[in-house]
């Protein structure tokens, strides 16, 4: 089955910068996942992107950035969360990035969550599987093989398409 996807991709960007510069690793790091995505053919949504990692300066733009990002969550098929540490055990504080969790939650987007899988996350970051279609991913995975996040995009999106079974076979 050939699936054509929309894929947004949130994580943080506010918190992420330091001295006036989007945190290197990071940006490296969300690049080759949009990169490795749009290669396997699918469409990205990318607020990353479009702010040029925090250099458009979007500073009172709050509604436009919210309309955005909100008709991105309404097109898109699948929602990823990067959720990165800004030390050991300790992850960046994105704000906007769990609101678009809600959102993909609310709308019934499928949901995949990249993050170390060892760091504290609140109790509805953790629990959000519980009442939405949620696939974690360890950071350290998609750092060794961004291609890991482009089989979990297919995975989540197929069972989002495919039919029910008759449960009398």
């Amino acid at each position: 089955m050939e699936l054509d996807l929309k894929v947004f991709i949130g994580g943080p960007i506010q918190y992420a910068i330091a001295g006036g510069e989007f945190q290197r690793e990071l940006k490296v790091l969300i690049e080759e996942v949009l990169s490795t995505i749009e290669r396997a053919g699918y469409q990205v949504f990318s607020a990353h992107r479009f702010e040029k990692f925090g250099e458009l300066d979007v500073d009172g733009q709050h509604f436009e950035v919210t309309q955005r990002d909100f008709a991105w969550m309404q097109s898109c098929d699948v929602f990823m969360a990067i959720l990165p540490n800004e030390a050991p055990g300790v992850s960046i504080r994105t704000d906007g990035t769990c609101v678009e969790l809600g959102w993909a939650s609310s709308l019934g987007r499928p949901i995949i969550i990249v993050r170390d899988l060892d760091t504290g996350h609140s109790h509805l970051i953790k629990g959000l599987g519980s009442v939405a279609r949620v696939e974690e991913i360890a950071l350290s995975t998609v750092l060794q093989d961004p291609e890991v996040a482009v089989s979990a995009i297919e995975s989540v999106a197929r069972v989002a398409v495919e039919p029910p079974r008759d449960p009398v076979q």
